[in-house]
């Protein structure tokens, strides 16, 4: 994270006559890529997740408002009973959350994630 930059980095920038932009664009940024990309990409995958919150909260709101796709899938498996249909939503969200991970650890492999 960003306790792990070295402070040298941004005394060596100073030295050289970098601002505070500079150095936030050329040395924080960079390096704490990684972390951010990981934090992006879970957060992601955490967002198909939410279900009970929406449902219990709003059931949707007005006209659909709040609705999220893992309600529309439960709406059109449980309720319209259209079996097929959810089947192909969840293996569609699958393939995305699927598609998702992949560019992850392939993000994370290119940037060597030690850890």
């Amino acid at each position: 994270g960003l306790q792990e930059i070295p402070g040298e980095l941004y005394e060596a920038a100073k030295l050289d006559g970098a601002g505070a932009w500079q150095r936030f664009s050329r040395i924080t940024l960079p390096l704490l890529a990684p972390v951010l990309f990981f934090v992006l990409i879970i957060r992601l995958i955490d967002s198909f997740k939410v279900f009970a919150q929406v449902y219990l909260v709003t059931g949707g709101g007005p006209v659909g408002s709040t609705r999220v796709l893992l309600q529309y899938l439960y709406e059109v498996g449980f309720q319209d009973l259209r079996s097929g249909y959810a089947a192909a939503i969840g293996w569609s969200l699958f393939l995305i959350i699927l598609a998702v991970t992949a560019v992850q650890l392939r993000f994370l492999r290119r940037f060597g994630a030690n850890d």
